[in-house]
């Protein structure tokens, strides 16, 4: 409820002067004095009419005159109207959170995003109470910008805010939410209050309903509204590159999609520059993009002798300049990486493939092979960038956990390329259980559930049968061809749950069998992705096929059908993201020297980590063009690596109304104000609404009432102020009917 209160309350005290306009006025009352003079016996009943009039009007001259001393020295005091979010002159605990990722760099009108919300907080921290405590958190900068903790040291806090800039990263406001949450629940103070500084972008917001997880108990929330009333932008969000590109021809082309994310269309001007510290143009073209849409166009480079095509994409700037530049750092070779996963850890170069897989190394690295294969561990997976390799190809892995698999079942839905083969150390539930669940769109990785196995005797070994010779893979042993095939013997394969639904559907199709009928070799769909499935093993244990000729070219036109139609993204490291390097076949440290966009040169060293020897530089907090210096040749690492801002951060839609309160639950208040006002705003909850400015103009105002009623109200004095009166009583009488006196 609201309530009056005193800044300086010593001032009352001049409530006191009230009295000496009553001890005036007593001391200085008018004494009728008596006169002699017979002839005006009218004046004795005039007296009877005039008296109470002038009685009234000195009472009212009094009244005014007292109020006008007790208003003056409560104007002297400093009068505030206390609201319901003011605590009095109590001290606060507040926690201010900064909306720090680059959507805030938006600077229509002139000003960013951000710029409004520094001169908003520190306005904030301006007006808390005397003793208050207070901690920043930036969300989406560098964390040593950060005041972790409740300090009453606020010259620190407005320091740091002043010395803070946006950062380039995309990170939702959640967890720094959850960290100003556990700041307030810790606190003991009775008044907690959050400060939530933003743009109000939707996407930031991700991820924000706890429910009842984590509370805002107790605490009064404010969300300061730092964005602006145009949301106009446009952005480079992707660039990908045929993988054969430059396969016949000596140039590459590069396809950027660029996004309109504003109301009106526009044509946009797309340039492609190369080269890492100084870039040189190479080519421009002009797209028309819809309002709310995109569009792609494709530029064109001159593959030169360097490996590398590395430069950027950009276009026009405008209030928001940095996802208008997208960098690249492309392969223009003809190879074609491909990723072997074995049952052992990362390949030594120096010795000889793990044994399960020591065909497939073999046969993708004959002479004149177009693929690249590099070999990994099961283990190895969660650390590596899977949509690095057109496609992966995975003997039996033994030790499958639920991370690799999830990192498998990723990079397929997002469209990649996966061959399968089984063998004697595949667990058959494990690989039910991790690779047979479907994802959103009702696929997984494994086509088919897998059966029990089943194992032949060694002279009644299945021959292959029902080619399907209409596929890419076989359309080769069309015709008499076809024989070849038949002379594999398989003594034990995993037999197939087929799915007739699924095979309708055309998730799934059989592309060859076992003479017995069961499925020998099966594509599947999942995502975007296709998975070729071999029922039987790759290491001879089980089948003749990587004993055969034909498994040459029948592995080769699968690898090369997987990734034929497959568009490279080149920007899929986004700014944050760590960089992380193996070094198979290296057991002591290596040194890996990194030089930032920025110029400075950054050097960690490889570590063992579960048998791995792996190197990690986690300062990726720019974007751009960065350069990898290494003693040791990393595993499938290019010497420069692109890493750019998330695209979804460029689309600058607000937070719909009414979602807020389900963000901030338990929150005893929660309001938004505008970032101009939040200053003032807050000075005003804190000491209340400052009544001494108003207060003075009714002074001014009092003062003159009295003047001019002073004036109208005093006596005239001599010989026409009693002519006046006396008209005044007998024009009374005779209106009354009375006669006039002797």
């Amino acid at each position: 409820m609201l309530g009056l209160g005193f800044l300086a309350p010593v001032f009352l005290a001049g409530i006191l002067t009230a009295a000496i306009p009553v001890i005036i006025h007593l001391l200085h009352r008018r004494q009728a004095q008596p006169v002699p003079f017979s002839t005006l016996m009218f004046l004795r009943l005039s007296h009877q009419h005039v008296a109470r009039r002038r009685r009234l009007r000195e009472m009212l001259l009094l009244f005014l005159r007292c109020t006008f001393l007790i208003l003056l020295a409560c104007a002297f005091a400093g009068p505030v109207l206390r609201t319901p979010y003011a605590g009095g002159a109590s001290s606060v605990h507040a926690v201010l959170v900064v909306d720090a990722s680059f959507s805030m760099g938006y600077g229509a009108g002139g000003e960013t995003s951000f710029a409004r919300a520094q001169q908003a907080a520190e306005g904030i921290v301006q007006s808390l109470p005397n003793g208050s405590e207070c901690a920043l958190l930036f969300c989406g900068a560098r964390p040593d910008l950060d005041v972790p903790e409740l300090t009453p040291n606020l010259l620190q806090v407005k320091r740091t805010l002043a010395g803070a800039e946006p950062g380039a990263s995309s990170v939702p406001l959640a967890p720094t939410l959850a960290r100003a949450a556990r700041l307030l629940a810790d606190s003991p103070w009775p008044n907690k209050e959050l400060y939530v500084l933003t743009d109000m972008q939707g996407f930031a917001w991700r991820g924000s309903e706890y429910g009842n997880a984590l509370r805002f108990d107790g605490v009064e929330a404010v969300v300061i509204d730092c964005g602006s009333p145009t949301l106009d932008n446009s952005a480079v969000t992707e660039l990908v590159i045929s993988r054969h590109a430059a396969a016949a021809t000596d140039e590459v082309g590069i396809a950027a999609t660029v996004r309109n994310f504003g109301p009106r269309a526009r044509d946009i001007s797309v340039t492609l520059e190369t080269g890492i510290t100084q870039r040189v143009r190479r080519a421009s073209q002009t797209v028309s993009t819809p309002a709310n849409g995109a569009a792609q166009v494709t530029l064109r480079e001159p593959v030169a002798d360097a490996p590398i095509v590395a430069g950027a994409v950009t276009t026009a700037p405008d209030a928001l300049p940095i996802d208008n530049t997208r960098y690249v750092a492309a392969a223009v070779d003809q190879g074609v990486s491909v990723l072997l996963v074995g049952e052992g850890g990362a390949w030594d170069p120096s010795g000889p493939p793990p044994k399960d897989i020591l065909y497939l190394k073999t046969a993708l690295g004959v002479g004149g092979s177009i693929f690249r294969s590099f070999v990994v561990g099961t283990g190895d997976l969660p650390h590596l960038k899977l949509d690095e390799y057109a496609v992966v190809v995975a003997g039996q892995m033994p030790v499958l956990d639920g991370e690799a698999a999830a990192v498998l079942h990723r990079y397929v839905e997002g469209g990649g390329g996966l061959v399968m083969f089984l063998g004697p150390r595949a667990r058959i539930e494990e690989y039910n259980a991790l690779l047979g669940q479907r994802g959103a769109d009702g696929n997984s990785v494994l086509p088919a559930p897998l059966g029990e196995r089943v194992q032949t005797l060694e002279k009644e070994r299945v021959s292959w049968d029902e080619i399907d010779d209409k596929h890419p893979v076989f359309e080769v042993f069309a015709g008499g061809l076809a024989k070849e095939l038949r002379f594999i013997r398989t003594g034990t394969y995993i037999a197939l749950a087929e799915s007739p639904q699924a095979a309708e559907e055309g998730r799934m199709r059989v592309l060859a069998r076992y003479a017995d009928g069961a499925p020998a070799v099966v594509e599947g769909r999942c995502g975007e992705g296709t998975v070729v499935l071999f029922t039987t093993s790759c290491d001879g244990a089980w089948s003749t096929l990587p004993l055969r000729a034909s498994f040459l070219p029948i592995l080769h036109r699968t690898v090369t059908w997987l990734a034929q139609d497959e568009a490279v993204p080149l920007d899929a490291r986004r700014v944050g993201e760590p960089l992380e390097w193996l070094f198979p076949g290296s057991d002591e440290a290596v040194s890996v020297a990194i030089t930032t966009p920025d110029g400075v040169v950054h050097t960690v060293a490889s570590t063992l980590d579960q048998g791995r020897n792996r190197a990690v530089f986690t300062e990726t907090n720019l974007p751009g063009l960065y350069r990898i210096d290494a003693r040791v040749t990393p595993h499938n690492a290019q010497p420069i690596v692109a890493i750019n801002v998330d695209p979804a951060e460029s689309d600058l839609t607000r937070l719909p109304e009414g979602r807020l309160r389900n963000l901030l639950p338990g929150a005893n208040s929660l309001s938004s104000i505008g970032a101009a006002h939040a200053g003032a705003e807050m000075l005003r909850r804190h000491e209340g609404l400052k009544l001494w400015g108003p207060l003075l103009a009714v002074l001014v105002a009092m003062a003159l009432v009295e003047s001019l009623l002073a004036s109208l109200f005093t006596p005239k004095r001599g010989p026409e102020g009693v002519r006046t009166r006396s008209h005044d009583i007998a024009t009374r009488r005779l209106e009354a009917g009375e006669e006039a006196p002797e």
